[in-house]
């Protein structure tokens, strides 16, 4: 969903509201004022996928950018109704809907809207186009489940009688999912409490370093991703000085040179915490994936073929998908779908990329039939999806890897919807 379509399904919701029906909102009703006439079927995924991301992109501004609003707009969970507040600055406390009085004085609540509006999308949208959260019911059981394999909640976990070590780990955890955008301000907000707790703890400054630079990506060329950069960057400095030979520093490192497209330093940085030696779990995962995002394949797949803990679902995911990537980009279209085809009743679980992945693995293989059923497959399970966004921003030399976009364009991928 674009910006404009974002703005558009915002405005239409504030104004139906407003106007006094909002008891009249459906799928149906909002689909047809934003797609026209499509199928059933169709608008009713679109619709309920671009809410959940609309509620997302405003929960990040009110998070971020509009944390001083006085005007709030909200839309809770299973309604189409949103909700307005104004809030007292001063002691961040919400003073009252005012529904009532907005609906009284029409001009002003829609000068009020649209200074919302133009706050939220006048600057550049993050990459959250790249990020696809599929409605509730339709999520793989992998990407519903938050750090091993718990409840699918995105609330920050309660940490109450954990130590700070404990905390820091769980913030990991979350880190490793970085293309989506609420999950790393979980991450933030838990390494925050952990660092809270060891201030001088090193190791806990590139853990919130790390949730800086991953947000910093996904926000793209936005006053928060430059303010993001330069925090990420002081930490990473200071904790570079103090334990050079940290294998955790040298990827938070590796991770700042690959956030400013340095992908000369992010592979030497990267190197160097390999030749010391990987130190857990997740500087392993980090390292699997810079390499593979660099374009250093063989290297990632030193460690992204290594076995890990299946408890851990979120380090499973993301290991797997660096293999696949890398196998494909590789030219080893056969160990994609080998590999794939063993994981037997777990294939359900495979996320919207690595379907894709192998759908163009079967395709560049000659199995139109298979590589079309899985292409199919992906874009119903996951509408709002863009390959062509995850390589543009994610890889060095996307040009190297549009072979992937034409084996799935072949496969019938709609890159128009």
């Amino acid at each position: 969903m674009h910006a404009t379509d974002h703005q558009n399904f915002l405005n239409f919701l504030i104004e139906e509201t407003i106007a006094g029906r909002a008891g009249d909102l459906s799928v149906e009703r909002i689909g047809e004022h934003l797609y026209g006439d499509l199928d059933e079927k169709v608008t009713a995924s679109r619709v309920t996928g671009s809410m959940i991301r609309l509620r997302a992109r405003l929960a990040d501004y009110y998070r971020d950018e509009g944390h001083y609003d006085p005007l709030r707009v909200d839309i809770d969970v299973d309604t189409w109704e949103p909700t307005f507040e104004i809030v007292d600055l001063e002691n961040r406390t919400v003073l009252g809907v005012c529904l009532e009085k907005l609906q009284k004085h029409w001009a002003l609540a829609m000068g009020l809207c649209v200074c919302v509006l133009v706050a939220i999308y006048g600057t550049s949208m993050s990459r959250e186009l790249l990020v696809v959260q599929p409605p509730i019911e339709q999520e793989s059981s992998l990407e519903a489940q938050s750090p091993n394999g718990a409840d699918g909640g995105l609330a920050v976990p309660n940490t109450d009688g954990m130590s700070a070590r404990e905390i820091e780990a769980l913030a990991q955890d979350y880190l490793i999912q970085m293309p989506d955008m609420k999950r790393q301000y979980v991450a933030l907000e838990l390494a925050r409490r952990a660092l809270a707790m060891e201030p001088a703890d090193v190791e806990m400054q590139t853990t919130l370093a790390l949730a800086m630079l991953n947000i910093a990506l996904l926000a793209f060329d936005t006053g928060r991703a430059k303010s993001f950069l330069l925090e990420a960057e002081g930490l990473l400095t200071v904790a570079l000085e103090a334990e050079p030979d940290s294998s955790w520093v040298l990827i938070g490192n590796a991770t700042l040179a690959y956030a400013k497209r340095d992908f000369e330093r992010t592979i030497e940085f990267a190197n160097r915490a390999y030749r010391g030696g990987l130190v857990g779990t997740q500087t392993k995962t980090y390292f699997a994936m810079l390499m593979s995002f660099s374009g250093e394949y063989e290297a990632s797949n030193l460690v992204a073929t290594q076995k890990v803990d299946p408890s851990l679902v979120n380090t499973v995911v993301v290991r797997r998908t660096a293999f696949l990537s890398n196998s494909f980009y590789l030219g080893d279209y056969q160990t994609v779908v080998d590999h794939v085809e063993a994981l037997g009743a777990d294939m359900l679980t495979l996320n919207a990329l690595q379907i894709t992945l192998v759908a163009a693995a079967y395709q560049m293989l000659g199995d139109q039939e298979t590589a079309r059923a899985l292409t199919k497959k992906s874009q119903d399970l996951f509408p709002t999806f863009r390959p062509e966004n995850l390589i543009e921003i994610f890889y060095r030399n996307p040009q190297s890897r549009y072979h992937f976009l034409e084996a799935l364009a072949e496969a019938g991928w709609d890159f128009d919807r």
